[in-house]
């Protein structure tokens, strides 16, 4: 179980570990504890191999099919693997005695490391330490140290590593049996190519024993694994270290190949290997120092799981985004292989928003990814029958649709249960251009491929108009048979959110075309092949239907056509469940369609969406009405009634919400992140508490803050960026403070009055 009061001194609040090993628990720790630097991402398996182990490391935006499957990220070849044999006995936590066992993942610096006490069952007692980074100083270098002490006697000590090409995903092989060498005697080298998409991963790694006497190296290939194998002495009380430096390239972004790239990935690990494991971990270190001086979040209040809960959300926000716009943030980022590395609608809503106000060149280029792949948006829309831009609910490196046709199991007919997300869950176009706006908003300008820009917030607007029915008797346009953030109410007609995010895109669309003059008229014409589009979406934003609020029950809005009137379902169990989507295990997807069961908000996140549609009191009503009927089978559903909360100024509920979402990732469930952790809830955390809890967004034309403090906290203190300039930001329950170092004014709204201030204001609260 993680271990939250680790961290002692300066290092309070900074460490996440634990103090005992489970052997069937393995999976949680390899996410948790997993480390990154955005390029590649290494599930933090033990070196040691155990049963229940799932090694993984993902490098972003390289995928691959196998015929008959879905395309996914590839399990790349393993150098984390290291085999100990101390005086003739193999080191494992399964034999002999472990004491002192303590793991620790060091968000401040970076390094992960596993301490502990080994009474071999021989008898011979070893003091063991194991450290790992992987660097953001070197986004292709990753390290490994391990410190050996011999307590009661001289020890032969051999070691046992390299360069496992063995790799599958659940058992799928991506890769073809690629060349291996030994270079000068000491550096190991394996290159695999893709058996689909071709791309070439290139992996070399050396080591060095500091402190030892009488080493002795030897060598091994096998089939996809090449090895090392060092023997050495350890003298009685001192330590030994023994290290081990890798680097990582793929054909994608190596210009090398053959000979060259083998050549220029051995001196990258003589380097290495020569400056040794401590310095390459101090750049590491050094990178996440500066990272921290700027971003971290400060929070005094009652519980210290906070802070450390942010530094975490934070810590796995830095270590998922991509170096560039080739590739997104999948929904497990690069911890594991859950849902195949793909990019959905939690990118734009909920990771986006984190790099908005901290990194915004990186908001950018999430979105460049997307406008790159408009072209293949294009295709979805015509080969559905539709207009504009299509975007797809599941994406990876082509904008092709991935979602699976099937999945699990269908309770009553015993079949593979259809997923209809990929044919009908398409807020995600609109979730995509209203991103796109908020960014143009915080960024004061439109510096983002600006005309691409608008041209694909103009092709959202066409997709919805040509996906929208118009219904004459009642001179309106309705989008029927579609399926809304709640993905367990399927095939609907006007789902509430898909409606109004619909019309908020056209309704951006037309600004667009009315303030770009003709001359971007014609292009958007022309790039899309029809004429007139101002004037059909002017009419078709005039009578696009928007449910409202009903009277009975009084103030709710439907979240579709005749939901109010399906009958209910005391859904208790299943909210306190601690496995995902039990509800399918007593009823199928046709039987829950027909019941007032949500998986997560969808009224409710598009309260959070566009705020100002409806007054507090409506949107309080709306949260009390849909919250006790959400089961929460999503990671992305506590975090957002947390925010909705704050935005009501019901700070009991907006907390509660919050600890809720912490527990996520971090929580006591032994399997909650097996497959690699929540991305979208690291940005939950963190939006929680600047949307949430201090009340920071994005208008148009100024910064809004409307604070809902809850009575746990005393203090928030952090620094964000708006348009170019960096603000610190101080809130307490007795006044709110804004400085900022530039010269020019900054416009804020603070609980609905306006203000501006150059270097510094203070607000009472």
């Amino acid at each position: 179980m993680l271990k939250y009061t680790i961290g002692k001194g300066n290092y309070k609040n900074w460490i996440i570990g634990e103090d005992e090993f489970s052997l069937s628990e393995q999976g949680k720790g390899e996410s948790v504890f997993c480390l990154g630097n955005g390029y590649m991402g290494i599930r933090s398996a033990f070196e040691e191999p155990y049963p229940f182990q799932t090694r993984g490391t993902f490098v972003s935006g390289c995928f691959d099919r196998l015929p008959d499957e879905t395309v996914e990220l590839p399990n790349a070849a393993d150098v984390c693997e290291i085999r100990l044999i101390l005086d003739g006995e193999y080191f494992s936590m399964t034999q002999g005695e472990v004491s002192g066992y303590q793991r620790c993942l060091n968000l401040y610096t970076g390094e992960l490391t596993r301490s502990l006490d080994w009474r071999s069952p021989g008898g011979k007692r070893y003091r063991l330490v194991f450290k790992r980074a992987v660097s953001h100083a070197d986004v292709h270098a990753c390290g490994m140290q391990v410190e050996i002490c011999a307590r009661d006697h001289d020890a032969k000590v051999q070691v046992t590593s390299g360069i496992n090409g063995r790799m599958t995903n659940s058992g799928a092989q991506h890769f073809s049996d690629g060349s291996k060498r030994v270079l000068d005697r000491q550096f190991l080298y394996l290159d695999q190519r893709t058996v689909q998409s071709g791309i070439i991963f290139y992996h070399c790694c050396g080591s060095r024993v500091v402190g030892a006497k009488g080493e002795v190296r030897d060598f091994a290939m096998e089939r996809r694994r090449i090895l090392e194998t060092m023997d050495f002495k350890a003298e009685k009380g001192k330590t030994v270290r023994y290290e081990k430096l890798a680097v990582l390239y793929t054909g994608r972004e190596l210009a090398e190949q053959g000979e060259q790239a083998l050549q220029l990935l051995a001196r990258h690990v003589r380097r290495l290997v020569t400056e040794g494991y401590d310095a390459l971990q101090e750049k590491n270190a050094a990178c996440f120092r500066s990272f921290w001086e700027q971003r971290d979040i400060r929070i005094r209040g009652e519980n210290d799981r906070i802070p450390l809960a942010l530094r975490f959300a934070q810590y796995h926000l830095l270590a998922m985004i991509p170096p560039d716009s080739s590739s997104s943030i999948a929904a497990k980022g690069l911890t594991g292989e859950g849902y195949k590395g793909h990019v959905f609608w939690d990118t734009e809503v909920y990771i986006l928003p984190y790099y908005l106000f901290t990194a915004p060149e990186k908001a950018a280029q999430l979105l460049e990814y997307r406008i790159n792949r408009m072209g293949q948006a294009r295709e979805n829309a015509k080969k559905k029958g539709y207009r504009g831009l299509l975007f797809p609910w599941e994406s990876t490196g082509t904008g092709e649709e991935e979602t699976p046709l099937f999945a699990g199991m269908d309770i009553l007919t015993g079949k593979a249960a259809h997923v209809w997300a990929g044919i009908k869950e398409h807020h995600i176009t609109a979730d995509i251009a209203y991103a796109l706006w908020m960014y143009r908003s915080a960024a004061g300008g439109r510096d983002i491929e600006d005309e691409e820009g608008n041209l694909l917030i103009v092709g959202a607007a066409l997709f919805w108009m040509s996906r929208s029915v118009y219904v004459e008797e009642k001179d309106r346009y309705e989008i029927r048979d579609i399926i809304g953030p709640d993905e367990y109410t399927e095939h609907v007609d006007n789902n509430a959110y898909s409606n109004y995010m619909a019309r908020d895109t056209v309704q951006k669309a037309l600004r667009l075309l009315r303030g770009g003059g003709g001359r971007f008229v014609r292009k958007a014409e022309a790039y899309y092949g029809e004429t007139g589009i101002a004037e059909r979406m002017e009419t078709y934003a005039r009578k696009l239907y928007l449910p409202l609020p009903v009277e009975n029950p009084p103030g709710i809005l439907p979240q579709n056509d005749g939901f109010l009137q399906k009958k209910t379902l005391d859904v208790a169990k299943y909210r306190s469940s601690a496995g995902k989507q039990t509800i399918l295990k007593d009823y199928s997807r046709r039987q829950v369609d027909q019941m007032q069961v949500l998986k997560q908000p969808d009224v409710v996140m598009l309260l959070i969406l566009l705020p100002e549609l409806f007054d507090t009191g409506i949107k309080w009503k709306n949260w009390n009405y849909y919250e006790p009927k959400t089961i929460h089978d999503s990671s992305l559903s506590r975090a957002i009634y947390s925010v909705a909360a704050s935005d009501c100024k019901e700070s009991r509920e907006a907390y509660e919400c919050f600890l809720h979402a912490m527990d996520i990732d971090m929580g006591p469930n032994p399997h909650s992140s097996d497959q690699g952790i929540h991305a979208a809830a690291m940005g939950g955390i963190w939006l929680a508490v600047v949307r949430g809890f201090v009340g920071l967004r994005v208008l148009e034309d100024c910064l809004c803050i409307e604070p809902c403090l809850p009575e746990q906290i005393q203090e928030i203190c952090f620094s964000f960026i708006y348009r170019g300039k960096n603000i610190a930001l101080q809130l307490t329950k007795e006044k709110l403070m804004l400085s900022s170092t530039g010269d020019e004014e900054t416009p804020v709204r603070i609980q609905g009055r306006d203000y501006r201030f150059t270097h510094g204001l203070e607000i009472a609260m």
